[in-house]
């Protein structure tokens, strides 16, 4: 019996021994589990920070657009009514020369420009100052002149 003890001693540090690898694979498992846990967790945390500079971002355009917009209607705006009254004063030296004794071929001829743009320009210059024409809406000759009927039309 002396000899099976000896074998159940061995058998026991043996035994032992594969717990202790059993419990030490467990535990190294268990930290690449947790190191893999927090690699996850730090990559998710880096990807809401470039969501959060993304929508940054998007807001930071979206108020640019705002802004350029804003700027753009003034410039239009501003643009409108330098060419509004550019066009009063060629409409006021057209008138002058009609009241001068001029026709309306001898303005075109003498200008430049179509004898249609004169006649346009005598109407305009024989309006009201304050741009109330007869059944109009303020603002509304503007838009019906356009603006690229300039003063470099051929006579005609």
């Amino acid at each position: 019996m002396a000899g099976s003890k000896g074998r159940g001693r061995s058998e026991l540090a043996r035994r032992r021994q594969a717990l202790e690898l059993a419990a030490s694979r467990v535990t190294k498992e268990r930290q690449a589990a947790q190191a893999a846990e927090t690699e996850r967790l730090r990559r998710e945390t880096e990807y809401d920070e470039l969501a959060a500079d993304f929508e940054l971002a998007r807001q930071d355009e979206d108020a640019v657009a705002a802004e350029v917009e804003a700027e753009v209607r003034r410039v239009r705006e501003l643009g409108q009514e330098r060419i509004r009254q550019a066009r009063l004063v060629g409409a006021r030296v057209v008138v002058a020369m009609g009241d001068k004794g001029e026709t309306v071929a001898g303005c075109a001829h003498r200008l430049g420009v179509g004898v249609d743009r004169i006649k346009e320009l005598r109407r305009l210059g024989r309006e009201p100052e304050d741009g109330s024409g007869e059944g109009e809406q303020p603002g509304a000759r503007e838009e019906t002149v356009p603006v690229a009927a300039g003063w470099s039309e051929a006579a005609g």
